[in-house]
């Protein structure tokens, strides 16, 4: 009888033990499925600027500031700070300094984009496919996405864009 109960406390620890376990996985893959989903956000913030600088007239004129290479970036949107490019992993993102992408109020993804060059010329490309355009303008995206639970995500890309009329 003392046998049974001490193998009947043993098998109770370790259902206790293996409660315990799940438990920490299941918040594991919790906090996985909010990384991720803040990952895809960021993602679409990315890619929505950058279908955003070459739909109709905005690979000519974005909006941008005037470029200078020795002064502050020239940042869309306007209003937006240099904060938002010199720290992005740690500015704030609202709609005073990025664009939102989706429409809801909590704004989970978000995007900044800086105008690096304007007019450089491709190395080692006289004329494009096309025969017409050999001249880029460069820009840096950064976009930041949101999951549950507080997390978020800023990846960065660079794009490049003909800055030639079109044939």
């Amino acid at each position: 009888m003392v046998l049974a109960l001490v193998i009947l406390v043993l098998i109770m620890m370790l259902g206790i033990v293996a409660i315990g376990t799940s438990n920490t996985q299941f918040k594991l893959a919790g906090n996985i499925q909010f990384d991720n989903n803040a990952l895809n956000n960021a993602e679409l913030a990315i890619t929505t600027a950058e279908k955003w600088l070459v739909i109709g007239s905005n690979y000519l004129d974005p909006g941008f500031d005037s470029y200078s290479a020795s002064t502050s970036p020239a940042l869309y949107p306007l209003g937006s700070s240099a904060a938002a490019v010199a720290s992005p992993l740690t500015t704030m993102y609202s709609s005073a300094n990025a664009i939102c992408v989706d429409s809801n109020a909590s704004c989970t993804s978000s995007y900044v984009i800086q105008l690096m060059s304007q007019n450089s010329t491709l190395p080692n490309v006289s004329l494009d496919s096309d025969g017409v355009c050999n001249k880029v303008n460069t820009y840096q995206i950064f976009g930041r996405g949101t999951g549950g639970s507080g997390a978020s995500k800023t990846l960065a890309s660079y794009y490049s864009v003909k800055s030639c009329n079109p044939p």
